[in-house]
């Protein structure tokens, strides 16, 4: 049974979510849009890689970075936002929550990938966005879906009500035995 999806907010965060909350109107599940921000040692090291030396550089590259990190997180919530008003959809972090298909905003900071897989562990399904301008390497989802150990949901940009085609990527184990059945699959 499905109860909880990530979605992580990136550029085509409109598509996972609107992909996430056709799952949960099955289910009866809460979304959760997951916005990560880069680690801000992370982005001293990016700036200081870049800098020749002045440290003036560095500095101006830091802030260039963290004005982008602002600019497209205050673009993905108004996505979010916009996104909850066109679905009527329950905020569940606001008071008025009830039953149902609910939502929610959360930000983090740190290394994306260990944020996800952090994140993912805690979900019974996350939601990305599949297409190739989505901005995260292929390797991404490989990392994905072996760190968090997670089914991984590929939005493809198209709303449906339930998908036709369903692909497992199966290893012999005795896990994956349990998971297919627990997932109503036989």
């Amino acid at each position: 049974m499905i109860k909880f999806i990530l979605v992580p907010s990136t550029d085509g965060a409109v598509v996972a979510c609107e992909a996430g909350l056709d799952v949960a109107r099955l289910f009866g599940a809460h979304v959760e849009c997951l916005r990560i921000h880069p680690d801000p040692v992370e982005l001293a090291v990016r700036a200081a890689n870049a800098d020749a030396g002045t440290g003036i550089m560095a500095a101006n590259l830091w802030k260039a970075l963290e004005d982008e990190d602002r600019a497209q997180s205050v673009a993905a919530k108004a996505a979010f936002d916009a996104l909850c008003a066109r679905e009527r959809l329950v905020r569940a972090d606001l008071p008025s929550a009830t039953a149902g298909v609910t939502v929610s905003w959360r930000e983090r900071t740190g290394d994306e990938y260990d944020e996800l897989n952090d994140c993912g562990r805690m979900s019974d399904l996350i939601v990305v966005d599949g297409r190739q301008t989505s901005g995260r390497a292929p390797s991404a989802l490989g990392a994905l879906l072996v760190g968090c150990g997670r089914p991984v949901l590929l939005a493809a940009g198209e709303r449906i009500a339930a998908p036709k085609t369903v692909v497992v990527a199966w290893k012999n184990t005795r896990e994956s035995a349990h998971a297919l059945p627990a997932a109503g699959i036989r």
